[in-house]
């Protein structure tokens, strides 16, 4: 973005059927809100953010803190549903998801 831009910060985030599974995620990106508050929820910076992911502009990262932040309850609830999600695809498939497991997990309604 350009530093002379106006910026609505309602554009800043975006959800697209069948983009990371519909969750409100950076403009333009597949991160995630949830991914990105559950990094500012442990204690990391937009710098360490904008370190690991430099082609992402920072105010994405302001946009998605500040939306997690003002909606704490529902981004911890869905945190806490991923985490359920994973801990059940670790119990259902414990040596790991290969492209046969992947296509068994994909399959399902």
């Amino acid at each position: 973005m350009t530093p002379d831009a106006v910026v609505d910060s309602g554009t800043l985030l975006e959800s697209t059927p069948g983009v990371v599974g519909g969750k409100l995620r950076l403009k333009g990106s597949r991160l995630s809100v949830n991914f990105v508050a559950k990094f500012a929820f442990d204690g990391r910076t937009v710098e360490d953010l904008v370190e690991s992911y430099p082609h992402v502009d920072a105010s994405l990262f302001h946009a998605a803190i500040a939306y997690a932040l003002a909606n704490r309850a529902r981004v911890e609830a869905g945190l806490a549903e991923e985490e359920r999600y994973v801990e059940d695809l670790m119990r259902r498939f414990p040596n790991g998801i290969g492209p046969a497991e992947a296509r068994l997990l994909y399959s399902e309604p």
